[in-house]
């Protein structure tokens, strides 16, 4: 089996396996072919081949083709991949459904690509949480010296900044998981005006004519954190599903358990993932 560069009349280019070139010629008669002897396509099947969390194989009409299963930040893939079973020469074609992460409907038909674009689409590096700082220590990182904001986002009643970097995002939180104070076990039932004076230094005139005891004292956290190769997630899947996706990341790096929910927080996800595809689409264009 020999690959054949086709170049039709209208201009289209194709890359394609036929046994000669006169068989080439006889499926396109009015083409300029050319044999491609270019098989910088079977480094990226090694690579997915190595990837692959399962592999099989099964031989079909003279071909040998390898069903590949590969866990992804962004859901389940399988691909297809075949090489002649005569001389073992590698196929530049890749067929592939991807079972994507907080998906209702799954796919019925596969999607054709090659190799390459396969790899650069799916194979990339995992998507992974950090905590870059926390608390008092709440500088800019030092890998987003001169690069700006490029939107902010709400989180309760504060704002967070968004930044990006590559594939990687950061976030510059106003309100991290903040705790709320507590008080003494003997000085619990005071009025909250009370705390504040005693504790914080901060006077606040009553509004009522009764002392208010119900009110919660916070204490704000700020933290800086990056979420590694968020931009290959916001270009496959939609808002609710990178939501979900990073909320596990979150969950994981604090080893939470797995019912663990923070509604709060996906909403906030969810809208990150938004901004950040507008922000992207606006670059395109």
């Amino acid at each position: 089996m020999k690959r054949f560069r086709i170049t039709t009349g209208d201009g289209h280019t194709l890359r394609l396996c036929y046994p000669s070139l006169e068989t080439a010629k006889e499926r396109y008669p009015d083409a300029e072919i050319v044999e491609d002897n270019d098989q910088s396509h079977v480094a990226y099947i090694q690579r997915m081949i190595e990837a692959a969390a399962e592999c099989q194989t099964v031989e079909r009409n003279g071909s040998i083709v390898y069903l590949l299963r590969f866990e992804t930040s962004v859901g389940t893939c399988f691909a297809m991949l075949s090489k002649d079973s005569n001389d073992g020469v590698w196929y530049d074609l890749c067929k592939y459904q991807l079972w994507k992460t907080g998906a209702v409907v799954v796919p019925f038909g596969w999607n054709l690509s090659n190799p390459v674009d396969f790899c650069k689409r799916f194979l990339f590096q995992k998507a992974e949480y950090i905590v870059l700082s926390s608390g008092r220590n709440h500088k800019k990182p030092k890998e987003l010296c001169g690069i700006r904001k490029f939107a902010s986002v709400s989180f309760g009643k504060c704002k967070c900044q968004l930044f990006l970097k590559g594939d990687d995002l950061y976030i510059n939180h106003h309100d991290y998981f903040s705790r709320s104070w507590r008080p003494p076990d003997d000085d619990i039932g005071k009025p909250t005006t009370y705390y504040l004076k005693k504790y914080f230094g901060i006077i606040k005139p009553e509004k009522f004519c009764y002392a208010d005891c119900w009110g919660d004292i916070v204490l704000q956290n700020k933290a800086w954190l990056q979420i590694n190769n968020f931009i290959p997630m916001v270009k496959i899947l939609n808002a609710s599903q990178i939501a979900q996706v990073v909320w596990v990341l979150i969950r994981e790096y604090y080893k939470w358990p797995s019912y663990e929910r923070n509604m709060d927080w996906e909403r906030f996800l969810e809208d990150i993932a938004n901004v950040t595809k507008s922000y992207l689409d606006r670059e395109v264009t």
